[in-house]
């Protein structure tokens, strides 16, 4: 496995490394039925303050850790949110400064906003009912005029879209299908030329980065790009057919590794290494999974939440499941997408999962694997993203 050391992207993460009690960190939660965030200190579990916004969301925290993203699907726009934090970039390390976080407002508009992708200072976020997305700067936020950047598809369709170097890789449908994922990838510049031949990625979906590549998945396998001389390279990697029926739809990069950790059908993770001879090594689980996320501060590490309510601690260089907890009560497997269900975040050395049945956050001390409080809430609190670090102390 090749091992990579990242430019300064993800400001907070190298310094939540150094966790002590002078680290702040904050966790945002979306309300699945209602159209508001909340801010909350994960320290003291103490409300930071409550955004209103015009339909309930899912939160994104940009690369930079200045702001989240509150996308409202139903309501056709992309709200931003100041987390209160900001980073000076000194080299070998990063002052964060602290505020009071703050609603900044809408920053897009379109017709039915979903995947968010951020890379580097770079985000893009592609539209469903438009077929198009649109690429912004994360630190031009809250800086006056927004310089949006928009790149269409053939015609509307579940898509995603990323930007990557000098041109933004954006999913592309077949043409005459009513289909509703998309079946290849492109790579465009900012006039619209599209630089070389399309990239098959059939019945795509999920997404991710890791170092300088980025991944997509594909019925069919891992489509992973690298940069070229002559624009970006793609190499397919087929899953192996001892993995059994499934298909990756969910993907995330690890920070410190080129290397990609994606769901395979209901009750396995897949560990992709694309330096490897072998690239697929895979994580069998005793019951289906919701959702897993990976451990910037300990990248050796991530988190898997099954359907029983049950947490796994997964060893990404080792490929075994390592520790196991309980936290939430059972979840049903029916409602597809569209259900609301636990998710997960890591702040830091604390492993957060948000519980829509029981109303409130468990917080996990990621080190002793051992449940370390709760935040309790109300409504059901369903999308979270956590910010933060170690504030400047010269």
């Amino acid at each position: 496995m090749k091992r990579i050391f990242l430019p300064l992207l993800f400001s907070m993460i190298p310094l939540a490394a150094a966790a002590d009690d002078k680290g702040v960190w904050r966790v945002f939660v979306a309300d699945a039925t209602t159209p508001a965030v909340e801010v909350f200190d994960i320290a003291t579990g103490s409300r930071l303050d409550r955004f209103s916004l015009t339909s309930p969301a899912r939160v994104y925290a940009g690369d930079s850790g200045a702001f989240v993203y509150a996308v409202q699907g139903e309501a056709d726009r992309v709200s931003a949110i100041a987390t209160g934090f900001s980073f000076e970039d000194h080299g070998d390390h990063a002052d964060m400064e602290v505020a009071a976080p703050a609603l900044v407002g809408d920053i897009l508009s379109g017709t039915t906003p979903v995947h968010f992708v951020p890379h580097g200072d770079d985000i893009a976020v592609f539209f469903d009912g438009e077929g198009v997305t649109r690429v912004f700067s994360d630190q031009a936020v809250g800086k006056g005029d927004l310089a949006v950047q928009t790149y269409a598809s053939a015609r509307p369709h579940h898509g995603v879209a990323s930007a990557f170097g000098d041109v933004v890789l954006i999913s592309e449908p077949v043409k005459d299908s009513d289909a509703a994922l998309p079946d290849w990838v492109r790579a465009v510049t900012a006039d619209g030329t599209q630089v070389g031949a399309p990239h098959d990625c059939p019945g795509l979906h999920g997404e991710a980065g890791s170092g300088k590549l980025m991944a997509f998945g594909c019925s069919d396998g891992i489509l992973v790009f690298s940069p070229g001389t002559e624009g970006p390279v793609s190499k397919h990697f087929a899953y192996p057919a001892e993995l059994g029926e499934g298909r990756t739809g969910a993907l995330r990069g690890t920070e410190a590794y080129e290397m990609f950790v994606g769901n395979y059908g209901a009750n396995k993770l897949l560990l992709i290494d694309p330096s490897a001879e072998e690239p697929f090594r895979s994580v069998e689980f005793a019951g289906p999974q919701i959702g897993f996320e990976l451990d910037p501060a300990r990248p050796k590490f991530g988190y898997a939440l099954g359907f029983d309510g049950t947490l796994s601690e997964i060893d990404l260089l080792g490929g075994v499941i390592t520790r196991t907890l309980p936290v939430t009560g059972p979840y049903s497997t029916e409602g597809g997408h569209g259900a609301v269900r636990p998710a997960l975040a890591v702040a830091g050395e604390t492993i957060i999962v948000s519980d829509p049945e029981a109303a409130s956050l468990h917080l996990i001390a990621a080190e002793s694997f051992t449940a370390s409080g709760a935040i309790a809430l109300e409504g059901k609190p369903a999308s979270i993203a956590a910010v933060g670090g170690i504030p400047a102390s010269h």
